[in-house]
């Protein structure tokens, strides 16, 4: 009987709103209440998932109830019924309607009591959708400071935290953010053997700023990227320098762009080659800003073709391709560039296979040309077999589907 629940779910899927809404509401509704604990505990599992199907209806108050009353105990055969709540949460409070929190409310704070680790994994991946749906008033009086305090006591759920936090912080307070801060400083000092945390930083480290005011962007983020290109763990160097190209990019008209300039292009002449190495990283992903790009760190980039190790030339060549295949402009402008033998033989090999623009255009001339089977359908074989004997035998011409021409010694037959 517990497996009724599931096939609820799975109908509700194929049937229309009303029959949801009435036979299978009431089928689940028995299976909530049966005398099986297995049963109820099996139902409560799909409860949430059947609840979001019922958009976009007003939700029955009773399922809204059954959902906000569950029992959530910190025992380990409750572990399911708890994952499956956090899981469908979201769902649940977008399909009822922020105007239902008060009434679940309760129920999404006892699920972060919870001692399980994956229950505590999956709400914190899924905080930043709830924030969304309550609104910056409601979020930054209730959630946020749950965020907080999750991230000042780092468990489980900091890695999903730190990925969504920039979406968080669109619904905080002056207040908030500045903890915030404190936090991602206090992340990053006592991260030196939790590699996975930094990265994430890295990569989301752009994400967090845009929420802040210029001046705490220059003063606090744009020194921490340049921290994170010079960490010892690769992985963490390279996402940061595939970020540093957005701070450069969103500075480019702010009265610091010239010492930021200054602070990026002088990765180049770092002493350390692995340094070095991340600032053609840093340019193999500025090609999106075009002009600054072009005007500012295009000829730098090929002066490290020049570097004394060979890792870093091979950062650069890579780089360089990365750029050239994607824009036709810098491409065009590497060709003036003066003489290396690397740089001439990488262009030669994407004149050869062109470059993603051209590959663009190729592949959009292919599918104008190619004859439909449609149009096809409506060619008279008679007709064009004359055409062919026009042509004459060198002229090579797409033969519709459908239709055979078997050649032989002379003329087409």
């Amino acid at each position: 009987v517990s497996t009724q629940s599931t096939w609820v779910v799975g109908i509700a899927k194929l049937v229309n709103l009303e029959t949801r809404l009435t036979d299978l509401t009431a089928v689940l509704c028995r299976l909530l209440e049966d005398i099986s604990q297995w049963v109820q505990k099996a139902a409560s599992q799909r409860l949430g998932e059947f609840i979001a199907a019922l958009m976009p209806s007003i939700i029955p108050s009773r399922l809204v109830d059954y959902y906000a009353t569950m029992a959530i105990v910190n025992e380990s055969d409750e572990e399911e019924v708890g994952y499956q709540s956090a899981y469908n949460f979201p769902g649940v409070l977008y399909a009822c309607g922020k105007t239902q929190w008060e009434k679940l409310r309760n129920t999404y704070f006892a699920l972060w009591e919870l001692d399980f680790p994956r229950v505590i994994r999956t709400l914190c991946s899924s905080l930043h959708e709830v924030v969304k749906i309550l609104g910056p008033d409601k979020a930054a009086s209730e959630l946020i400071p749950l965020f907080l305090e999750n991230l000042q006591e780092p468990g489980e759920g900091v890695v999903p935290l730190l990925r969504n936090a920039g979406n968080v912080l669109a619904s905080s307070n002056h207040e908030q953010r500045g903890a915030f801060l404190e936090c991602l400083q206090t992340l990053n000092e006592e991260s030196s053997k939790k590699w996975r945390i930094r990265q994430t930083i890295a990569m989301h480290l752009f994400d967090y700023a845009k929420n802040y005011e210029m001046e705490v962007i220059f003063k606090t983020f744009w020194p921490l990227c340049l921290e994170l290109c010079n960490d010892n763990v690769w992985s963490v160097r390279m996402s940061s320098a595939r970020t540093a190209w957005r701070f450069i990019d969103h500075c480019k008209t702010q009265d610091f762009c010239e010492t930021i300039k200054s602070d990026a292009t002088a990765l180049a002449s770092n002493a350390q080659w692995n340094v070095r190495a991340v600032f053609c990283v840093v340019c193999g992903e500025m090609w999106q800003t075009k002009e600054l790009f072009a005007k500012s760190y295009l000829g730098l980039l090929v002066e490290m073709l020049k570097d004394n190790v060979q890792g870093v030339q091979m950062a650069a060549v890579k780089s360089l391709e990365n750029i050239a295949r994607n824009s036709s402009d810098c491409a065009n402008k590497l060709e003036t560039l003066g003489e290396n033998p690397l740089l001439h033989e990488m262009l030669s090999r994407i004149r050869k296979e062109g470059t993603e623009e051209m590959k663009d255009v190729q592949e959009k001339a292919e599918v104008s040309s190619f004859i439909t089977e449609e149009e096809a359908s409506q060619v008279d074989e008679e007709t064009l077999l004359k055409e062919i004997e026009a042509e004459g035998p060198e002229k090579k011409v797409k033969i519709p589907a459908g239709i055979k021409i078997d050649e032989v010694d002379g003329p087409i037959n």
